[in-house]
């Protein structure tokens, strides 16, 4: 069942329930953690299905949960900064979905779209229109097809469930022990 902001007010409910600001404390130091996490990267490297994967530093990391390979539509995202605090990390960042093959259809469109632009020599110049349709029929073939499979799909909207993003805060505690915290400065971390 869908809520009703989804309904009626769809940028208002993406906004509030898909983007939310994070704040996770960790006992473990920041060094200490971005170690965990690049260990727990290498190993998901071999693992298969919708999993946690990303990168980052001591000071940055960028998880996203989804598909890693074969991925395709919207998939849950955490950007977050990580300082030292009290003896433990503090990690205050965004979560929010994105889109994972935008990249592909925006040089997909541009590779067709040069070979279109070129096809449109053979309308100007004295051809055979066979020659003209084949030349300039195949490319614009190409660009609508890839812009109907993309645009077209069921998968492409946000799925029902969008716990997405919850999934990566589940596996921060699972991985590093990280709890929630208000994002309030002057809060009293255990």
């Amino acid at each position: 069942m869908k809520h009703w902001r989804q309904l009626f007010e769809p940028e208002t409910y993406r906004r509030e329930i898909l983007e939310q600001d994070v704040c996770l404390f960790s006992p473990l130091d920041p060094i200490t953690l971005a170690n965990r996490l690049k260990d727990e990267m290498e190993l998901s490297k071999t693992r298969t299905g919708r999993q946690v994967y990303g990168f980052g530093t001591e000071k940055k990391m960028n998880l996203v949960y989804a598909k890693r390979k074969g991925s395709r539509g919207f998939a849950a995202q955490l950007a977050a900064t990580m300082e030292e605090h009290e003896g433990g990390t503090l990690m205050t960042g965004r979560t929010k979905q994105i889109l994972k093959d935008i990249p592909f259809v925006i040089l997909w469109c541009a590779f067709t779209g040069i070979f279109f632009a070129g096809s449109l020599v053979f309308w100007f110049h004295d051809f055979d229109w066979l020659a003209r349709l084949i030349f300039s029929g195949i490319p614009a073939a190409m660009f609508i097809m890839v812009l109907a499979l993309e645009w077209g799909r069921p998968e492409r909207r946000p799925p029902e469930d969008i716990g997405s993003a919850q999934d990566i805060i589940d596996w921060l505690a699972k991985t590093v022990n990280a709890y929630p915290v208000e994002q309030n400065p002057g809060v009293q971390i255990k």
